[in-house]
């Protein structure tokens, strides 16, 4: 057993924000998926869906060169993370307006290409139709009510194997848990 509380988890998934504010004691502002220390890295809408790109300095010169804009890379707004960090908007509405054009598939392999780490953003469909993502996350239960369905295991190594029994019914083990606490 992990004993871990939401909250906690929550509290250490915040750490890239979580540490600026502890160091410098200035609020976040809210950068929708954008990341507070490193442009681009967000996701970006393409013409048939959103996709994500992430970008140091080397990442970034190859986004460029992708794109066919490697005078950006000389750009002095832009041609360090601090300065893109510094100039987000224009940059991410620059990109924007650049990606829009064609179909996340078409820039994600063309970024991969070029060294640049591109990966779709799914939508629940695609996401429980990727075998390849959802391998050994699915079970199905048979339910005495509902009937048998699908539903999402606990990834934890520490709770496998997975149970198979539905989730109960309101009260239905009480009387057990409580004859076990006697």
């Amino acid at each position: 057993m992990v004993p871990l509380s939401l909250c906690a988890c929550s509290v250490a998934a915040l750490i890239n924000v979580g540490q600026a504010f502890l160091l410098t004691g200035k609020e976040p502002r809210r950068l929708g998926t954008g990341h507070p220390h490193i442009v681009p890295y967000q996701a970006f809408p393409a013409a048939d869906g959103l996709f994500v790109v992430v970008g140091t300095d080397v990442q970034f010169r190859g986004l460029c060169e992708a794109i066919g804009r490697p005078e950006l890379i000389l750009d002095p707004r832009f041609a360090t993370n601090p300065a893109r960090v510094e100039h987000r908007e224009i940059l991410v509405s620059l990109l924007a307006g650049i990606f829009r054009e064609k179909p996340r598939e078409y820039w994600i392999r063309l970024l991969k290409k070029y060294g640049v780490p591109a990966g779709p953003v799914n939508s629940l469909a695609e996401l429980f139709g990727d075998e390849g993502i959802m391998d050994g996350l699915l079970r199905e239960v048979e339910h005495p009510t509902v009937g048998r369905y699908k539903t999402v295991v606990c990834p934890l190594p520490q709770a496998q194997p997975p149970s198979s029994l539905p989730p109960p019914r309101l009260g239905e083990h009480t009387e057990m848990v409580l004859n076990r606490l006697r």
